[in-house]
C-alpha cells in the first residue's frame, strides 16, 4: 500500500505532496506509537550441565507493524548468554519468510554472542526471523551457575535501531538454568525372603540399593566387596555344598527383580568374602542390584542362604563407600520339594540322598522320581530308609514316567541286602514308571556264596509300607531271604505289603546254588511281625519254599 501511495505521489502537484508527506510522518509516528516485536523465547534451557550441549528451542523475532524493523542494509543484533553458560560455537541456523521485506538473513555463534545480521528492504508486510538448533552448556560443573537469561545487552547490542518490543538488558531471548551434578547419596543392603529350591538358578540373596541425586555428570559402580556370611549371625550353612556360582545383576531403577543386566562376571564356588568387578552407570534416584546364587540339585535342604555387602567402590571421583546396613538380617533356606528327582543330572544322583532331604517330620506327601541318567553304581547300598514321624503322609518310589531299564545291580556284603526298612512308615516302593502299567525295575544282589543275602530287610519296627511290581534277583543263603522281616522293638514290624512282585534266582552270573528263602520273619519274642501281606508274586526257582 505504502509503495502504491508514492509512485502516486510522483504524479501530483506540489501543494498536495506537502500535504501527503506531512499525513504519512504523521502515520508514521501512529505506527511507531504502537509497535512492538513478539519475541518467543528458546525452550530447553531448564536443566543444562557442563560437557554436554543440549539444543535450545527456536528463538523467534515476529514483528507487530511493518516499521518495527525498519528498512536497512545489514542491520545486527547481538545476543549474549549470560554468565556461567555458552553456546556451541558455529552451531545454530536462522530462517525467515519468504516474499516479505527481509531480502537477508544470516547468524555467527561464538561461545558467548549469537550475533544476526539482516537486510530489510521495505516497510511493507510482516516479518517473521526464526534462530533455531543453538545449543547452549554451563561452563563449569561446580560451582553451579545462577539461572540466567540471554539477552541484548546495552553493552553490545549490535548495529540495529532500537526495536520497539526489545528493551535491552531486559527481554528474555531464552532462560538457561544449570542442574546439579550427580552425587552419590547413600547405600545400603536389604535381604530377600522366601524358600530356595535346589537344582535353582539365579536366587536374589540380598538386595544392594544405590541412591544418588543430581542430574549433570555421572559415575560408576567397579565393585562390589561381598560376604556369604550375611546377618543372621550364623551365614551360609555350607557354601561348598549348596553354592555353584553367585552373581550380580542390576535391575536399574526398578526394585523388581530379575535377573537381566549381569554386573561383572560370574564367580564360581564362591567361599568366605569375595569381589565382583564391573563398571554399571549409577543413574539419579536409586539404583538396584541384585546378589544371586546358584544352587546345586544337590543342595542340603534347610541350609540356610546369606550373604553381606561390606563394601562399594565407585570412580568418578565417588571413591569407597561403606553401605549403611552392610548385614540385612533374615536370610533364605533350600526347602524341600514335594518331588524330589534322581539321577546325574537331577536334584540327587541317589536313592539314599533323595530320602535323606526329606524333612524327619511329614506335613505332605513325597515323591522320589528316578530318571533315566541314574545309575545304580552310584547308589548307597546297602540303602537305608530310617523313621520319620507322619500320620498319614507317604514316601513314593518310583521310576519317572517313560523310564525304563532302571536296575541296581549290586554287592551289599555278606548278610546285607540292598536296602532296609529301619522303622520306616508309609514308605512305598513301586517298579513301575511314573506308577502305571507295569513294572519295569530291576533289583539284583550279585553276591553269592556264603552270606548272600537278599533284597529288602524291615526291622525296628517298620510298618504300613508298600513294595510292588519290582522285578528281585538273588541268591540268598540260609537263612537270608529275598525279603526279610527282622527283629523289633515294641510292635514288631506290620502292616506291610508286598505284591506284584518277581523274585527269581539270578539270571546273570548265578551259581547252581538255588535261593533259600523267597520270604521269612523271625521276629521278637513278645513283638511278632504280623498282618503283612504277600499278594499276586511270582517265585521261580526256590529252593526250601516260598515262605
Amino acid at each position: 500500500m505504502i509503495k502504491q501511495l508514492l509512485l502516486q505521489y510522483i504524479k501530483i502537484g506540489p501543494f498536495i505532496k506537502y500535504i501527503i508527506a506531512v499525513f504519512f510522518i504523521l502515520f508514521l509516528n501512529l505506527q511507531k506509537t504502537n509497535a512492538a516485536v513478539t519475541i518467543t523465547a528458546a525452550t530447553g534451557g531448564g536443566a543444562l550441565c557442563s560437557g554436554t550441549y543440549t539444543t535450545l528451542g527456536n528463538i523467534v523475532i515476529t514483528e507487530g507493524i511493518v516499521t518495527d524493523l525498519l528498512p536497512a542494509p545489514g542491520l545486527t543484533m547481538v545476543l549474549t548468554a549470560p554468565a556461567g553458560y555458552e553456546f556451541n560455537p558455529g552451531v545454530g541456523f536462522v530462517g525467515f519468510l519468504a516474499a516479505r521485506d527481509l531480502t537477508a538473513a544470516s547468524i555467527v555463534v561464538t561461545s558467548s554472542t549469537i550475533t544476526l545480521t539482516y537486510s530489510n528492504t521495505l516497510i511493507a508486510q510482516l516479518d517473521v526471523i526464526t534462530i533455531s538448533g543453538i545449543q547452549a552448556r554451563a561452563i563449569v560443573p561446580s560451582p553451579v551457575a545462577a539461572a540466567g537469561s540471554i539477552l541484548r545487552t546495552s553493552a553490545n547490542p549490535g548495529t540495529g535501531s532500537v526495536i520497539p518490543g526489545i528493551t535491552n538488558d531486559v527481554t528474555n531471548f531464552g532462560s538457561l538454568t544449570e542442574a546439579a551434578p550427580l552425587t552419590y547419596t547413600s547405600s545400603t543392603a536389604t535381604s530377600v525372603a522366601g524358600n530356595v529350591m535346589p537344582g535353582s538358578q539365579n536366587n536374589a540373596i540380598i538386595g544392594i540399593q544405590v541412591v544418588a541425586a543430581g542430574v549433570c555428570g555421572g559415575f560408576n559402580l567397579t565393585q562390589l566387596n561381598l560376604d556369604v556370611n550375611g546377618g543372621n549371625g550364623l551365614g551360609t550353612d555350607n557354601s561348598t555344598t549348596d553354592i555353584t556360582n553367585a552373581k550380580v545383576f542390576c535391575t536399574g531403577t526398578s526394585p523388581s527383580f530379575a535377573p537381566i543386566g549381569q554386573f561383572g562376571p560370574t564367580v564360581v564356588s564362591p567361599a568366605g568374602t569375595f569381589s565382583v568387578t564391573g563398571s554399571q552407570p549409577i543413574v539419579a534416584g536409586t539404583n538396584y542390584f541384585w546378589l544371586v546364587y546358584d544352587v546345586p540339585p544337590s543342595a542340603i535342604p534347610a541350609n540356610r542362604l546369606d550373604a553381606q555387602c561390606t563394601q562399594l567402590t565407585f570412580d568418578g571421583g565417588v571413591g569407597v563407600q561403606v553401605p549403611t546396613v552392610t548385614n540385612p538380617a533374615g536370610s533364605r533356606s533350600i526347602s524341600v520339594p514335594t518331588t524330589i528327582t534322581v539321577g546325574a543330572s537331577r536334584m540327587f544322583t541317589n536313592i539314599q540322598a533323595a530320602y535323606n532331604s526329606i524333612p524327619s517330620t511329614l506335613s505332605a506327601n513325597y515323591l522320589i522320581e528316578i530318571y533315566g541318567d541314574y545309575s545304580g553304581a552310584s547308589e548307597t547300598i546297602p540303602c537305608v530308609f530310617n523313621s520319620k514321624v507322619t500320620t498319614s503322609f507317604t514316601i513314593t518310589i518310583r521310576p519317572a514316567l517313560g523310564v525304563v531299564g532302571t536296575n541296581i545291580q549290586r554287592n551289599p556284603g555278606a548278610n546285607l541286602y540292598l536296602f532296609s526298612y529301619v522303622g520306616a512308615t508309609n514308605v512305598i516302593f513301586d517298579g513301575r514308571p511314573g506308577g502305571v502299567g507295569g513294572g519295569d525295575f530291576l533289583l539284583r544282589n550279585i553276591l553269592t556264596g556264603a552270606g548272600a543275602g537278599g533284597i529288602f530287610n524291615f526291622t525296628s519296627d517298620a510298618g504300613f509300607n508298600e513294595i510292588k511290581f519290582l522285578k528281585t534277583e538273588a541268591e540268598p543263603v540260609s537263612p537270608n531271604a529275598f525279603f526279610f522281616f527282622s527283629t523289633s522293638i515294641l510292635l514288631g514290624n506290620t502292616n506291610n505289603s508286598i505284591n506284584n512282585c518277581i523274585l527269581q534266582d539270578l539270571t546273570v552270573g548265578g551259581t547252581v546254588a538255588l535261593p533259600f528263602k523267597g520270604i521269612s520273619s523271625i521276629g521278637t519274642a513278645g513283638k511278632p511281625n504280623k498282618i503283612n501281606v504277600v499278594d499276586n508274586c511270582q517265585f521261580i526257582d526256590i529252593y526250601v519254599g516260598n515262605v
